[in-house]
């Protein structure tokens, strides 16, 4: 089996570069022009700090819990995250009855 032979002049070369080259200028250009707007990416910029605030939250709100109840208490809120995560009602209500149970024990 033989391979096609592709033939580029060098004509077409230069012709694909220059295109290339003038291409990039254009889009230098426009994206140096004040008041122009850059494509944004997918998600943006706030999207990731907002993702990072509830983050430092959760992790926050997860060392109150096993200070205050220990090793038991980490798994109810786990239990509790899954389950809500999972739309799963069997798991969220038995990490919600541990957390209460916790909670009604301490006070």
């Amino acid at each position: 089996m033989s391979r096609p032979i592709a033939e580029i002049t060098h004509l077409e070369l230069v012709t694909n570069l220059l295109n290339m080259v003038q291409l990039t200028k254009r889009l230098v250009t426009i994206s140096r022009t004040p008041g122009a707007r850059s494509p944004r990416t997918e998600g943006g910029t706030v999207m990731p700090l907002i993702a990072l605030a509830i983050a430092a939250l959760i992790i926050g709100l997860e060392q109150l819990i096993q200070v205050k109840f220990g090793a038991m208490g980490i798994m109810a809120f786990v239990a509790l995250s899954i389950g809500i995560k999972a739309k799963n009602n069997m798991m969220s209500g038995i990490g919600a009855v541990i957390l209460v149970m916790l909670l009604a024990q301490s006070g």
